[in-house]
């Protein structure tokens, strides 16, 4: 039996891979994800979300222990799933530059709660690739992070 691995709503086995869609797999070239996270270490998320309310995917306390392990969390915070679709990444971008221009105000009070301390763009992919492959992140989504103070991480892994 080959091995599995999760990757997004993937299931990744061996060098082929399926998604998971209503009971039925399709074929899926790899996995790319992107999505929004604010953290800080004394950071009050839910004071901050009943003032702005963005709909967080996850979100972890501080005072919450890791799973598996008896230490706390080091930071508290929220993520938002902009897009968990395997799709390139100028259509992660696309929403990406909606999400941002959508919530500007909350993003920008964001910056300004002293207690955050890590607000980032993070687009991430799972890919099994010969050879060089690269993407662009425009300039406009650039500018438009930098000026609410996000930064952006730009990952790629191997299967």
């Amino acid at each position: 039996m080959p091995r599995l691995r999760r990757c997004c709503n993937a299931d990744i086995i061996g060098a082929a891979s399926v998604i998971r869609n209503f009971g039925r797999l399709e074929p899926m070239p790899g996995c790319s994800s992107s999505a929004f996270y604010a953290r800080g270490r004394t950071f009050d998320f839910d004071s901050f979300l009943r003032r702005f309310p963005m709909s967080p995917d996850h979100v972890w306390r501080r005072a919450d222990s890791l799973i598996l392990k008896k230490r706390r969390r080091r930071f508290s915070g929220f993520s938002i799933y902009i897009g968990n679709v395997d799709r390139p990444t100028s259509w992660h971008v696309a929403r990406a530059v909606r999400f941002l221009g959508r919530f500007s105000s909350a993003l920008r009070a964001l910056r300004r709660t002293s207690r955050v301390t890590d607000l980032r763009l993070e687009f991430s992919s799972y890919r099994r690739t010969d050879g060089i492959q690269s993407d662009i992140l425009p300039a406009h989504l650039l500018r438009l992070a930098g000026a609410m103070g996000i930064d952006i991480i730009r990952q790629r892994r191997d299967l």
